[in-house]
């Protein structure tokens, strides 16, 4: 039997923010029969702009967009626009991203392994006013992708990710030491500290990782 979706499709508006192609036309031919999908963004600097224009009742976000990621635009989106509902569907079985959406306030954080039939209801619940988040993201699941580099970069601290984008101007640990007004052996701890978190053995894999992500 098929979900029974109780919403006329002209009364809830969503918009996909998704930046991989096939996945998105899948997505949107799940939900056109049942609502209306009114965009498909693929990269991470369009949604604010297309959520301003069409003003969605909800969008789907992915947390790893091209240009600013999804926690990121999460925030925006709930202090700009807060009667939009947002809803996390990642392939990131992560304890750490459920948390943080959480924090930020999203309506949901689905699986893109969910079959079809569990991300509609879980749609309709959110839209009916409950908050939906995937039962099987807890403690004891395996880090599924430690070696991620965006998983990485939020295993990052604050300090960590100052120290990690002045190694990548090229700054000497005696320099970020006087740049951030810490002492050597300060410095020397963070680097330390980010090699092990990110697993690199050379300062080369460090600005590259920094490169990549705009640290």
């Amino acid at each position: 039997m098929g979900i029974r979706i109780f919403l006329k499709s002209n009364m809830t508006k969503i918009l996909i923010a998704e930046d991989h192609q096939l996945f998105s036309d899948g997505l949107k031919a799940l939900l056109t029969p049942h609502f209306d999908v009114v965009e498909q963004v693929f990269h991470g600097r369009e949604v604010i702009h297309n959520i301003q224009k069409l003003l969605p009742d909800l969008v789907i976000l992915d947390i790893n967009l091209p240009g600013i990621d999804g926690l990121v635009l999460g925030r925006d989106i709930k202090k700009h626009f807060p009667k939009v509902k947002l809803v996390y569907l990642s392939m990131y079985n992560e304890v750490n991203f459920l948390k943080s959406a959480k924090d930020l306030n999203a309506n949901g954080y689905l699986l893109k392994d969910s079959k079809g039939q569990e991300i509609l209801r879980a749609i309709q619940k959110i839209i009916l006013g409950e908050n939906v988040f995937d039962e099987r993201i807890n403690q004891q699941q395996p880090n599924l992708h430690r070696d991620d580099y965006f998983v990485k970069k939020y295993a990052l601290s604050k300090r960590e990710l100052e120290v990690i984008g002045l190694v990548r101007q090229g700054l000497s640990s005696e320099q970020i030491a006087a740049r951030l007004s810490v002492s050597f052996e300060t410095v020397r701890s963070h680097r330390k500290n980010v090699l092990l978190k990110l697993r690199f053995n050379k300062t080369s894999e460090l600005v590259e990782f920094a490169v990549k992500y705009n640290l």
